[in-house]
């Protein structure tokens, strides 16, 4: 519920009176009255159309109320996604670094490198499990989706920090155990080498479904050991391989770096469809448009990894 007051010039609040009809509280010197949320933005917009805003006395001003009681109010459907300002929360931790989430995620690539090594899917898949690397992306998406562009792009520097962490400590293990064993390429870790269309297609699909449990209050862990697997193995593989084989590891990290794109990119258009969105009118406007080029520049990088894939393929 909102409130919202006009102020301006006595024809312009006659003829907004008009427009607004009998829900309008109207005074002398301002017009009140009071809206559900999703109403907000199209009222705002209609008294605009009518105020004359070259006048210094010309003001719309926008309240949340903490406490309303009257019919309307009563006649608000309950949402059934999880509120904005409860995501936002939950997701704004992911914009700083957290030591301990990273050494977790090293940890996490440590145990994929002996599965990977050892060709057992087992214990890559307990790997999966121990991975927080879900936490950036939804990050890196609710807090871009309600204009707190730097807390997005901070959510987002800190998961391929821990990808890149990952890949040193993989890297670092391989060598010290090439000393003491000689390392072979395992089924485990070509399978990481495999670039397809296909797989940017399910990281997108990937992304935009983990926003929408979120959303909803769904369980995240199925989707977060998805994530996952889609982002741990191949980083773990891109350093196994700059030991063994570098030029296959160029693949590997291409797949790494498709994967990233393809869920930031599914989990932008995850908000928009769910409907997360920025309550003041400015940090809409700046969310569209951060939304907008962040979306162009991820479909841009997909193709380009695309591309890439074909020629290192």
């Amino acid at each position: 519920m909102r409130k919202i007051i006009v102020r301006g010039r006595k024809e312009d609040l006659e003829e907004i009176a008009r427009e607004l009809g009998d829900r309008a509280f109207i005074y002398d010197d301002r017009i009140e009255l009071y809206v559900q949320d999703s109403e907000t933005e199209e009222l705002v917009s209609r008294i605009k159309d009518k105020l004359d805003l070259r006048y210094k006395e010309s003001i719309i001003e926008v309240y949340k109320p903490e406490f309303v009681i009257s019919p309307a109010s009563r006649r608000e459907k309950a949402e059934e996604k999880t509120p904005v300002e409860k995501l936002v929360e939950m997701t704004k931790s992911y914009a700083s670094l957290n030591p301990g989430r990273s050494v977790v995620t090293a940890i996490a690539g440590v145990i994929a490198l002996s599965g990977l090594i050892m060709n057992n899917a087992v214990i890559v898949i307990g790997a999966m499990l121990l991975a927080p690397l879900l936490g950036p992306i939804h990050g890196f998406a609710v807090n871009l989706s309600v204009g707190y562009v730097k807390l997005a792009f901070r959510s987002a520097l800190n998961l391929l920090f821990d990808l890149f962490l990952t890949m040193v400590f993989s890297t670092l293990f391989a060598m010290m155990i090439g000393l003491v064993h000689p390392l072979q390429l395992t089924p485990e870790i070509l399978l990481r080498t495999e670039v397809s269309p296909v797989y940017e297609l399910l990281a997108v699909l990937l992304g935009f479904a983990s926003i929408l449990s979120l959303s909803r209050g769904i369980l995240e862990s199925l989707a977060g050991v998805a994530v996952s697997a889609s982002l741990l193995p191949p980083a773990v593989a891109a350093g196994i391989l700059l030991v063994i084989s570098p030029p296959l590891a160029v693949k590997s990290l291409t797949l790494t770096l498709q994967n990233v794109a393809g869920l930031m990119a599914g989990s932008l258009a995850g908000v928009y469809v769910s409907g997360i969105r920025a309550e003041r009118y400015y940090e809409k406007k700046v969310a569209r448009a951060y939304l907008a080029r962040s979306l162009i520049a991820l479909t841009l990088l997909l193709i380009a990894l695309l591309f890439l894939s074909i020629l290192a393929g």
